[in-house]
This record gives structure tokens, sequence and C-alpha cells, in this order.
């Protein structure tokens, strides 16, 4: 017979272990890391394109709140920001990994 590991705890009530895990029907349906990179990039291109839309809108006469203009090209620029650096440490990560020696 095998003998026990040092250390290791064992569940008493196995019952109690289905609540723990999710049925078939509880399982939401996952998304790829890559659907949230393309969500994500998606989102600050929108902001882009909203950022300048109220540009044009200034220009044109149609918006008469600076306000909006401002708020809008300060959230384009910050998200931009943080997609640059996001960039920046993924690519610092994959430059650490490689020099890595196995």
């Amino acid at each position: 017979m095998p003998e026990p590991i040092e250390g290791a705890v064992f569940p008493r009530n196995i019952e109690n272990f289905s609540r723990v895990m999710p049925s078939e029907n509880e399982k939401e349906e996952k998304t790829s890391f890559a659907e949230h990179l393309m969500d994500a990039l998606s989102d600050v291109n929108e902001k882009q394109k909203d950022a300048d839309q109220a540009s044009e809108d200034l220009v044109t006469g149609d918006l008469d709140n600076m306000h909006d203009l401002m708020i809008k090209t300060q959230e384009a620029r910050l998200a931009l920001q943080f997609t640059v650096q996001t960039t920046n440490k993924v690519l610092e990560a994959y430059e650490e990994l490689s020099r890595m020696q196995i």
C-alpha cells in the first residue's frame, strides 16, 4: 500500500467539493486573451475617433461646450499612453524571458 504524503490534506467530505467546482450549466463562455486584447484596442480606437470628431465639431460650430472636447481628448490621450506603456511592459517581459537560460 502506498505511503501517505506528509503534509498533504485530503478532503474529508467529498460532497462539499461539488459546490466548489461549477457544473456544466454554470460554466460561462470563456473568451481568449486575444479577444480581450482586441476589445481593449478597439476601445482605445473609439476614444481616438470620438476625440477627433469632437475637434471637428468644435471647428464647425456643432460643439458648444469646450469641456466636452477637453474631456474626450484627455480620455483618448490617457488610453493611448496606457496602451503604449502596456506594450512596453510586455516587450520587456518577452526580452527578459528570451534572455533566460534554460
